[in-house]
């Protein structure tokens, strides 16, 4: 596939992943905890180290399990050159929501600036792109599709205006 072609469909992502990395994490931790004390007990046979043991491999692979079959949130706005439209996909655990608009309905993609809590608690400033339709709507991509760097915003939203004016 030339280069041309893979550029076809332009797609902007964002997934929950934060808190599902840290779980990943956790589990592994379970697991190699769990694995070092059921070798202590084939040295040293104490019985609580295999009992311990067994209960952390466990539960760290039943919390894998849970990571690998729970539905996590994702959002993504793809721009399909070859159709002329985009899509914008909203993936929570209420369910899918999926809205085409066609690149004749926007008039403009501009930044609004929006406040997002971050992992210490601060509110920060953030920017996110928002579609203004011809029909005078607007049309705000989640929140999570924002961008804290001005500069990376800008070119996104760069990106976006040149691709719906081709």
């Amino acid at each position: 596939m030339s280069d041309d072609q893979a550029q076809r469909v332009i797609t902007y992502e964002a997934a929950d992943r934060g808190a599902v990395c840290c779980l990943g994490c956790q589990q592994w931790t379970l697991v190699l905890i769990g694995v070092a004390l059921i070798g202590w007990y084939v040295y040293s046979r104490v019985l609580w180290a295999l009992v311990v043991g067994i209960v952390l491999v466990l539960a760290g692979v039943g919390l894998g399990r849970v990571l690998r079959s729970s539905r996590r949130g994702r959002w993504e706005i793809s721009f399909d050159r070859d159709r002329r439209i985009v899509t914008i996909v909203s993936q929570t655990r209420g369910g899918t929501t999926e809205r085409v608009l066609p690149f004749d309905e926007i008039a403009t993609v501009e930044l609004e600036e929006i406040r997002r809590d971050v992992s210490t608690g601060d509110d920060v400033p953030y920017l996110r792109p928002v579609l203004h339709l011809t029909s005078g709507e607007i049309a705000p991509l989640d929140e999570r599709m924002s961008v804290k760097r001005p500069d990376r915003a800008q070119e996104i939203a760069e990106q976006m205006r040149e691709i719906i004016a081709e």
